[in-house]
């Protein structure tokens, strides 16, 4: 009998322990990994691509004119369209891949084992997804892209750097489109 409360304890503990992880790194509203988890897979996932030569792409989205949303619907529409567009994006990428809420309106995917043109190809089904989506009261919402692969040498913050370039470049191109990131220059 000892033994066994013995065990009922620690089983009770591990799945508290996993249930405390899972909070402190999962984005409450959208349930996409959070910031927290994005910067411990990323680093992990860049040391194999380093590693062992692989490839690793990453996507990073926002929604177009969220703020008009917000301001026109209200914040618990602006809300709903958070986790919807969330869901509509985990319908697109690969188990492999990971769904993270960046900040904001903002989210990003990490591929592993994923060249630049298969993660534009993922990035365009996200963004076609989205557009065809059906948002209720809110009539469209779309969502800018911008994709990068990772190239060997290059250090984390200049990869995020050059996605997030590509994002922006897509919104100051007419929104609802995606942008390769240019090439990884060392000098």
């Amino acid at each position: 009998a000892v033994l066994y409360l013995h065990t009922s304890f620690y089983r009770r503990e591990r799945r508290l322990m996993e249930r405390l992880e899972l909070m402190a790194t999962t984005d409450v509203l959208t349930g996409a990994g959070n910031r927290t988890r994005f910067e411990e897979d990323f680093t992990r996932y860049l040391m194999e691509a380093d590693r062992y030569d692989r490839p690793l792409s990453i996507v990073m989205l926002d929604i177009d004119h969220f703020k008009r949303i917000n301001d026109r619907y209200g914040h618990a529409v602006g809300d709903s369209v958070l986790r919807q567009v969330a869901k509509v994006v985990e319908t697109q990428i690969r188990s492999a891949d990971a769904l993270y809420r960046w900040g904001g309106e903002e989210f990003c995917v990490l591929s592993p084992e994923t060249m630049l043109e298969g993660a534009r190809e993922s990035a365009e089904r996200i963004r076609i997804a989205v557009a065809g989506a059906d948002f209720g009261a809110v009539a469209e919402v779309t969502v800018s892209l911008g994709v990068a692969q990772w190239q060997a040498g290059e250090l984390a913050d200049a990869l995020l750097r050059r996605v997030d370039g590509a994002m922006y470049a897509a919104k100051q191109a007419g929104r609802n489109r995606v942008e390769l990131a240019p090439p990884f220059d060392p000098d």
